[in-house]
């Protein structure tokens, strides 16, 4: 594209890849956080941002293997606001309207 700059490789490697995958069935499932230590410094940088935060909130940047990037919304919320959510499920036999 034309305006873009070309990243050198060393740049490339340095980018914040990540991939966060979800509780994908059910109850019990595993949740996966797989990244680079540059992304994952990210991800914990973003953590302590928003426990340091007086509305709890941070962000951070990363890019999924296929080279798009995304923001990932780091937020501190009460007990009985986690309680109260939508479930994280992302099978489809779990209700749309309990999905996230």
């Amino acid at each position: 594209m034309k305006g873009m700059k070309q990243l050198t490789p060393a740049e490339y490697d340095a980018l914040p890849w990540m991939h966060v995958h979800g509780q994908q069935y059910a109850w019990r499932d595993e949740a996966r956080i797989v990244g680079t230590r540059e992304a994952l410094i990210g991800l914990r940088d973003a953590i302590d941002r928003a426990l340091a935060d007086k509305n709890g909130e941070a962000e951070c940047d990363a890019i999924a293997g296929d080279g798009e990037g995304y923001a990932i919304e780091v937020r501190r919320v009460p007990r009985h606001t986690v309680q109260l959510a939508r479930v994280p499920y992302m099978a489809a036999y779990v209700s749309p309207r309990d999905r996230l």
